[in-house]
Protein backbone atom coordinates (compact mmCIF):
# COMPACT_ATOMS: atom_id res chain seq x y z
CA UNK A 1 0.00 0.00 0.00
CA UNK A 2 1.01 3.73 -0.24
CA UNK A 3 -0.14 6.29 1.90
CA UNK A 4 0.23 9.90 1.03
CA UNK A 5 -0.70 12.87 2.80
CA UNK A 6 -2.29 14.54 0.02
CA UNK A 7 -4.98 13.57 -2.87
CA UNK A 8 -3.02 14.74 -5.86
CA UNK A 9 -2.12 13.92 -9.68
CA UNK A 10 1.67 13.74 -8.20
CA UNK A 11 0.87 11.59 -5.59
CA UNK A 12 -1.28 8.99 -7.75
CA UNK A 13 2.15 9.00 -10.31
CA UNK A 14 4.08 8.43 -7.14
CA UNK A 15 1.55 5.33 -5.91
CA UNK A 16 2.02 3.87 -9.67
CA UNK A 17 5.53 4.47 -9.25
CA UNK A 18 5.86 2.84 -6.25
CA UNK A 19 3.87 -0.16 -7.07
CA UNK A 20 6.31 -0.58 -10.61
CA UNK A 21 9.16 -0.64 -7.57
CA UNK A 22 7.74 -3.77 -5.85
CA UNK A 23 5.81 -5.53 -9.12
CA UNK A 24 8.24 -4.95 -12.09
CA UNK A 25 5.88 -4.58 -14.41
CA UNK A 26 3.09 -1.28 -14.92
CA UNK A 27 -0.74 -2.32 -15.31
CA UNK A 28 -2.35 -2.77 -18.63
CA UNK A 29 -5.09 -0.25 -17.81
CA UNK A 30 -6.62 1.32 -14.69
CA UNK A 31 -9.91 2.88 -13.34
CA UNK A 32 -10.77 5.37 -11.17
CA UNK A 33 -13.50 7.95 -10.36
CA UNK A 34 -12.95 11.23 -11.47
CA UNK A 35 -11.85 12.42 -8.43
CA UNK A 36 -8.93 15.29 -8.75
CA UNK A 37 -6.40 13.02 -7.85
CA UNK A 38 -7.04 11.51 -11.43
CA UNK A 39 -8.42 13.60 -13.62
CA UNK A 40 -9.41 17.31 -13.75
CA UNK A 41 -12.33 16.93 -16.48
CA UNK A 42 -14.87 18.38 -14.03
CA UNK A 43 -12.90 21.24 -14.15
CA UNK A 44 -12.07 21.41 -17.92
CA UNK A 45 -13.91 23.72 -20.41
CA UNK A 46 -15.37 22.62 -23.51
CA UNK A 47 -15.54 26.76 -24.79
CA UNK A 48 -14.11 29.93 -24.21
CA UNK A 49 -10.46 30.70 -23.86
CA UNK A 50 -9.49 28.47 -21.23
CA UNK A 51 -9.84 25.31 -23.14
CA UNK A 52 -6.92 23.01 -22.13
CA UNK A 53 -5.23 21.52 -25.60
CA UNK A 54 -2.50 19.06 -24.15
CA UNK A 55 -2.88 15.95 -21.47
CA UNK A 56 -2.62 16.62 -17.31
CA UNK A 57 0.55 15.51 -15.67
CA UNK A 58 -1.45 12.06 -15.01
CA UNK A 59 -2.60 11.51 -18.47
CA UNK A 60 0.84 12.41 -19.78
CA UNK A 61 2.30 9.83 -17.70
CA UNK A 62 -0.26 6.78 -18.23
CA UNK A 63 0.17 7.93 -21.58
CA UNK A 64 3.97 7.64 -21.37
CA UNK A 65 3.89 4.16 -20.04
CA UNK A 66 1.32 2.96 -22.59
CA UNK A 67 -1.30 2.30 -19.89
CA UNK A 68 -5.31 2.66 -20.13
CA UNK A 69 -7.15 5.24 -18.14
CA UNK A 70 -10.74 4.10 -17.39
CA UNK A 71 -12.89 6.73 -15.79
CA UNK A 72 -15.89 5.46 -14.16
CA UNK A 73 -19.55 7.13 -14.35
CA UNK A 74 -19.55 10.03 -11.80
CA UNK A 75 -21.24 9.31 -8.34
CA UNK A 76 -21.28 5.30 -9.57
CA UNK A 77 -18.96 4.01 -6.66
CA UNK A 78 -20.68 0.10 -7.61
CA UNK A 79 -18.45 0.64 -10.51
CA UNK A 80 -15.11 0.52 -8.58
CA UNK A 81 -17.04 -2.29 -6.53
CA UNK A 82 -13.36 -3.71 -5.36
CA UNK A 83 -11.73 -1.14 -4.43
CA UNK A 84 -14.60 0.26 -2.48
CA UNK A 85 -14.65 -3.07 -0.87
CA UNK A 86 -10.68 -2.69 0.06
CA UNK A 87 -10.98 0.37 1.55
CA UNK A 88 -14.14 -0.66 3.83
CA UNK A 89 -12.23 -3.61 4.59
CA UNK A 90 -9.02 -1.20 5.86
CA UNK A 91 -11.63 1.34 7.56
CA UNK A 92 -13.25 -1.59 9.61
CA UNK A 93 -10.07 -3.40 10.21
CA UNK A 94 -6.86 -0.76 10.50
CA UNK A 95 -8.04 2.80 10.73
CA UNK A 96 -11.15 2.67 12.98
CA UNK A 97 -8.55 1.04 15.79
CA UNK A 98 -5.36 2.44 15.27
CA UNK A 99 -4.23 6.15 16.02
CA UNK A 100 -1.46 7.38 13.63
CA UNK A 101 1.15 10.41 14.93
CA UNK A 102 2.90 11.16 11.65
CA UNK A 103 2.90 10.05 8.07
CA UNK A 104 5.58 7.93 8.47
CA UNK A 105 3.58 6.56 11.88
CA UNK A 106 0.58 5.40 9.21
CA UNK A 107 3.52 3.84 6.65
CA UNK A 108 4.87 2.20 9.37
CA UNK A 109 2.12 0.72 10.91
CA UNK A 110 0.02 0.30 6.99
CA UNK A 111 3.05 -1.85 6.30
CA UNK A 112 2.29 -4.23 9.66
CA UNK A 113 -1.24 -4.52 8.71
CA UNK A 114 -0.39 -4.92 4.93
CA UNK A 115 1.85 -8.07 5.76
CA UNK A 116 -1.04 -9.45 8.61
CA UNK A 117 -3.79 -9.33 5.93
CA UNK A 118 -1.88 -10.66 2.77
CA UNK A 119 -1.27 -13.77 5.25
CA UNK A 120 -4.81 -14.57 6.25
CA UNK A 121 -6.26 -17.20 4.21
CA UNK A 122 -9.48 -15.83 2.09
CA UNK A 123 -12.73 -18.06 1.05
CA UNK A 124 -12.83 -16.61 -2.12
CA UNK A 125 -8.60 -17.71 -2.87
CA UNK A 126 -9.44 -21.39 -1.77
CA UNK A 127 -8.72 -20.70 2.07
CA UNK A 128 -5.12 -19.49 0.48
CA UNK A 129 -3.46 -16.31 1.26
CA UNK A 130 -2.66 -13.37 -0.90
CA UNK A 131 0.61 -14.43 -0.35
CA UNK A 132 0.56 -17.79 -1.49
CA UNK A 133 -1.50 -16.89 -4.76
CA UNK A 134 0.90 -13.69 -5.39
CA UNK A 135 3.70 -16.55 -5.35
CA UNK A 136 2.06 -18.90 -7.20
CA UNK A 137 1.43 -16.29 -10.31
CA UNK A 138 4.85 -15.35 -9.93
CA UNK A 139 6.15 -19.30 -10.50
CA UNK A 140 3.64 -19.57 -13.27
CA UNK A 141 4.90 -16.73 -15.13
CA UNK A 142 8.95 -17.71 -14.43
CA UNK A 143 7.38 -20.99 -15.88
CA UNK A 144 6.03 -19.14 -19.05
CA UNK A 145 9.12 -17.29 -19.49
CA UNK A 146 11.52 -20.07 -19.39
CA UNK A 147 9.16 -21.86 -21.93
CA UNK A 148 9.32 -18.87 -24.09
CA UNK A 149 13.28 -18.72 -23.61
Amino acid sequence: MYYTNEHSMYETVKAIEYAYSKLKAYPKEIQTDNGFEFTDKANKKESGSHIRTYDNYLERFLSSKNIKHHLIRPRTPEHNGKVERSHRIDQDKFYRYLKFYSLEDLRYQGSLWNKRYNNIPKAVLNFKTPQEVYKEKLNEQRQLDNFLI
